[in-house]
């Protein structure tokens, strides 16, 4: 499943690394940030957001009226139209099964209405169950080996367009969005985050996984609601490989800490991690030292994971 996701990016870098390149323009362009009141809440770069926290969100421009891709933060955990926005930690929305997802009550109409969108990120948080306890994990997308997941200093997001720069991939997930307008006429975004059986790769850590959009073509299509269907969309959702992941410390069970401590590397060992984790990990050692004099303080494990729930 996908409880906790992790952006540090700033909007401008958001922008940046999702350019693209549309069909009558010979250059690539970066997708308009378009903000929300969604009950005054802000979007805030953070490497621990919880569900009712905002996160940045990709979607088409034509929910809008416009020609260029939108980017808008919006509330995790989806918000059903008919609820109010300051009750959404009473509904378990914020994962929705693909595999229930068309006979959805709550989900289903959106997927017919075409309110796809994709949540753009560092990467998310899995918890592995261990004995009585639980080993949280950070799962992002494979990186130039230039590129240190845990070190800002070097994600090169200060280019004009994709094709300069071997910078930071972020981590993107297929989703659903709503849109609920209060009296006042103000307008609140949610979004759920579509989930699906573990791949063989990501099976030992959890059963469930988020839809992650590969390539282009997938994100062209899981947009473009217009030119393809619903069923269209999901049959591109195919499983993505090309993920690493590492243990972090249980700081990050605590949602008060927002800061990129939470993706710091710990030592441990675990024979089923790939031979790319492994790689990553003596990279990582051999480029740099940590700050390994220093012992992080690990939270009391006590996190509690609320499971999906069909709607």
């Amino acid at each position: 499943m996908c409880g906790r996701l992790a952006c540090g990016l700033k909007p401008h870098e958001i922008r940046n690394c999702c350019s693209y390149k549309r069909s009558h323009d010979d250059g690539f362009v970066k997708p308009d940030w378009k903000n929300f009141h969604n009950s005054g809440k802000e979007y805030k770069p953070s490497y621990n957001i919880c569900p009712t926290e905002v996160a940045p969100v990709l979607m088409s421009g034509s929910h809008f009226d416009s020609d260029s891709r939108i980017i808008a933060p919006m509330i995790f955990g989806l918000i059903p139209t008919w609820a109010k926005a300051e009750t959404t930690t009473k509904y378990s929305t914020i994962n929705c099964r693909i595999e229930q997802l068309k006979t959805s009550k709550l989900y289903g109409p959106l997927l017919q209405k075409g309110q796809r969108c994709i949540v753009i990120c560092n990467g998310f948080f899995e918890w592995k169950k261990e004995g009585k306890s639980s080993r949280p994990y950070f799962i992002h997308a494979e990186q130039e080996d230039n590129i240190l997941i845990d070190d800002p200093t070097t994600w090169n997001l200060e280019f004009d367009s994709p094709s300069e720069s071997n910078g930071f991939k972020p981590l993107k997930l297929a989703a659903l969005f709503e849109k609920q307008i209060k009296e006042d006429g103000t307008e609140t975004y949610s979004f759920t985050v579509l989930t699906k059986d573990s791949s063989t790769k990501m099976s030992w850590m959890h059963h469930r996984m988020p839809a992650i959009i590969n390539t282009e073509e997938q994100l062209n299509i899981w947009l473009d609601h217009k030119q393809f269907d619903g069923d269209q969309a999901l049959h591109y959702l195919t499983h993505f490989e090309k993920v690493i992941w590492y243990p972090v410390a249980t700081r990050v069970n605590s949602a008060t800490i927002k800061d990129i401590s939470c993706l710091n590397h710990i030592m441990k060992v675990d024979s089923t991690n790939s031979r790319g984790n492994s790689n990553l990990l003596m990279t990582w050692l051999g480029k740099r030292q940590r700050n390994s004099e220093t012992t992080e303080k690990e939270e009391p494990n006590t996190l509690k994971i609320k499971k999906e729930e069909p709607h």
